[in-house]
């Protein structure tokens, strides 16, 4: 077991695990083109699967990359038998505290086909070895779906993160008499009618139940799904087009273009909990994310982020990302007292939408502080917003629930991204450039840092895969950069994804926390794998079997 930086193990609890042969350093290895990790000797692989944030291995604080500098990540690509793959999805997030881990696995989908591959470690038996092997991932097709040939594909999701009860009932239908345990997996997808034509939007959920992870065990043959049979839950409500699906520890989110949002409770077989309009213009969402507590809602052309209550989603706070509020035109607007959060205009606020009285509420400006306040913006000016990033570890945002119902705002990170252009070029195409800040959630929301992070549009962000970050953003030119985000934003490392253009999608990037990895499809036949280097194998050494023995 390896641990690397800063992690909250106190100094009396240091000792019994040194003796168990954890190892405190920062030390970094060495990369090479073309070589892959294991892990030291006794150590679990690629970090292993940590029980608690005491032995969850921490990311230290990083430096700009330079010539001399050793990579956060090491990138390598696997051929996966899927072309064109659009969405990507990992389980489980998190390994629990106490009893065994659940299975890992990876999804990954076009618009037609779905392969969920069961992800094994390299150390086991090479025989067995599937897709990735060599370059430590092995990936082993265990389901596989295609739907209805007037159907596409839009999105996917595990509907488990990780963090559930143990306890919590079984959400398979009554009448099944194979029901699932708490680490089973359950896979949701969402597909419309071919050419955006009119009609129901579905969603459906199948599972990875015990009768057919045995009958894999023993056959080694993938269980075939379909889109009309096999599949546990169907939900409806959408008539437009599902771009997000969204998950919590008890609740599913479901967003559609028009931007409707309903709340399925995992707990009671997927029951509609609430369903509301979060935005009245169409397309008017660029991004959902969500914590214990609330929904995040970024607005592509409001330039506001709103917080609604989970899971009834009533509105409790919005925020816009404007850095220099608008006066209203001829009236001069009162400056805010300085006991009270600075709030713009009431032009600016939202027109009424059901239900009208309780859903308006006047939008707070953020408040630059620190890095973000000595950030020279110039003639900059924000025209969209496109990616909102909670950060990922289970933890973020929690406070008690009693709290929460009695007012309680949103507190921690929130990552806000979007287009800027330079009001002063004569050229637009040529000056827009991609924005990434740093926001801290409370009472009176701040931006404490804020940076240009690429000179063309973003098409992707991701946190992880530890709990302090790192943030990754891609923009649609196939650059992927690392960035550190404390005390401000700090790229650590570039790289090159070499997006196919001719696809015209964006990346999709899932991490996999227990094993310091991150994982992304770009819209052809590859699967992406960055991850942490522990140990170096070259690899005509592992073509000769394990050096580790």
């Amino acid at each position: 077991m390896v641990l690397r930086g800063m992690c909250c193990v106190s100094r009396e609890k240091e000792e019994p695990l040194r003796s168990q042969g954890v190892d405190f350093s920062i030390a970094r290895a060495k990369t090479h083109p073309g070589d892959r990790y294991v892990p030291p000797a006794g150590a679990a692989p690629w970090g292993g699967p940590q029980p608690c944030c005491a032995v969850r291995e921490k990311e230290p604080p990083s430096q700009p990359v330079g010539v001399d500098e050793k990579p956060l990540f090491c990138q390598t690509e696997v051929e996966l038998d899927l072309d064109r793959a659009l969405f990507l999805s990992f389980t489980p997030m998190w390994h629990p505290s106490e009893g065994q881990p659940a299975k890992r696995r990876l999804a990954v989908a076009n618009e037609r086909k779905l392969h969920v591959y069961q992800a094994r470690d390299t150390r086991a038996s090479l025989a067995t070895a599937g897709m990735g092997a060599a370059a430590g991932l092995d990936l082993v097709l265990e389901y596989c779906m295609e739907v209805d040939s007037d159907l596409a594909i839009t999105g996917i999701m595990f509907g488990e993160r990780g963090d559930e009860s143990e306890s919590r009932s079984s959400y398979v239908a009554k009448d099944d008499k194979h029901k699932q345990s708490p680490k089973s997996s359950t896979v949701v997808v969402a597909a419309e009618p071919l050419r955006h034509a009119a009609g129901p939007r579905f969603v459906r959920i199948w599972r990875c139940d015990r009768r057919s992870e045995l009958a894999f065990e023993k056959t080694q043959v993938p269980t075939m799904w379909t889109w009309q049979s096999g599949y546990t839950v169907s939900l409806d409500g959408h008539v437009a087009r599902i771009f997000k699906l969204e998950l919590s520890s008890h609740y599913l989110f479901t967003i559609d273009v028009a931007g409707w949002c309903q709340v399925w409770d995992k707990n009671k077989t997927y029951s509609r909990r609430t369903r509301r309009q979060l935005d009245p213009e169409p397309d008017g969402i660029a991004d959902v994310t969500t914590d214990r507590h609330f929904l995040y809602c970024a607005g592509r052309r409001d330039l506001s982020v709103k917080v609604w209550s989970v899971p009834d989603l009533q509105l409790v706070m919005r925020v816009s990302a404007q850095w220099e509020p608008p006066s209203s035109v001829g009236q001069p607007t009162e400056p805010p007292s300085p006991s009270s959060p600075p709030r713009l205009p009431h032009s600016l606020a939202s027109p009424p939408q059901s239900p009208p009285a309780s859903c308006v509420i006047e939008p707070l400006a953020v408040r630059l502080e620190g890095a973000a306040a000595a950030f020279p913006l110039g003639s900059l000016q924000l025209v969209e917003l496109v990616h909102i990033q909670r950060p990922m570890s289970r933890w973020s945002g929690v406070q008690a629930s009693e709290k929460v119902r009695n007012g309680a705002p949103p507190k921690g990170m929130l990552f806000v991204s979007g287009i800027v252009v330079d009001t002063t070029s004569k050229s637009p195409a040529r000056s827009t450039a991609s924005v990434l800040m740093v926001w801290s959630l409370g009472k009176t929301p701040t931006c404490h840092s804020m940076e240009i992070v690429h000179d063309a549009p973003l098409v992707a962000t991701s946190y992880g895969p530890y709990d302090n970050g790192p943030v990754v953003t891609a923009d649609r030119s196939g650059i992927t950069k690392v960035w550190d985000f404390s005390p401000s934003l700090t790229c650590v490392q570039e790289l090159d994804i070499a997006l196919v253009a001719s696809c015209g999608c964006s990346p999709a990037i899932v991490s996999d926390p227990p094993y310091s990895s991150m994982y992304a499809v770009v819209g052809d036949d590859r699967l992406i794998i960055w991850r942490r280097p522990f140990h170096v194998v070259r690899a005509e050494e592992f073509r000769y079997g394990d050096p580790q023995g």
